[in-house]
């Protein structure tokens, strides 16, 4: 029969496993700097568009305006 001493060790020993294999797992870090780069890359494609809008605007009221005039 195993005593006190001996499944409080071997308990200890898989928690210490466990808390080496969680500590040693890499994943969540990597998923979480693709997150933070593919916001980085949205941060800059929404302040090009921003930066571009008055231009876009100006393209397309001078389109309407010349076929406004051609018609």
């Amino acid at each position: 029969m195993m005593g006190i001493r001996a499944m409080k060790s071997g308990v200890e020993r898989r928690l210490a496993v466990a808390f080496g294999d969680f500590r040693d797992n890499e994943d969540g870090a990597t998923a979480i700097e693709y997150g933070l780069i593919a916001l980085l890359i949205a941060v800059a494609i929404i302040a090009s568009l921003q930066a571009m809008s008055s231009e876009v605007s100006t393209l397309y009221d001078e389109i309407v305006n010349e076929v406004d005039n051609a018609v």
